[in-house]
């Protein structure tokens, strides 16, 4: 199995920055079950692995929006 490196750095995403903290930490969680469901998918069922990119890629984003919020009090 090859992996790809993530692409860095992550491209800021508008709604992210926008979004207050609480629907930031909702988004994220549920960001993280959907990155679960969509690796096993990739694992089991043929799921083409942009999927997967496209949760790590979404996830990052919220981290960094979160830790940088967090970092800021």
């Amino acid at each position: 199995m090859f992996f790809k490196k993530a692409e860095t750095p992550i491209k800021k995403i508008k709604r992210i920055e926008r979004s207050d903290t609480p629907t930031l930490i909702n988004w994220m969680d549920a960001t993280i079950m959907g990155l679960g469901k969509a690796f096993d998918d990739w694992r089991f069922k043929d799921l083409p692995e942009s999927e997967v990119t496209q949760h790590v890629d979404i996830l990052k984003s919220l981290w960094t929006e979160l830790s940088d919020r967090m970092t800021e009090k």
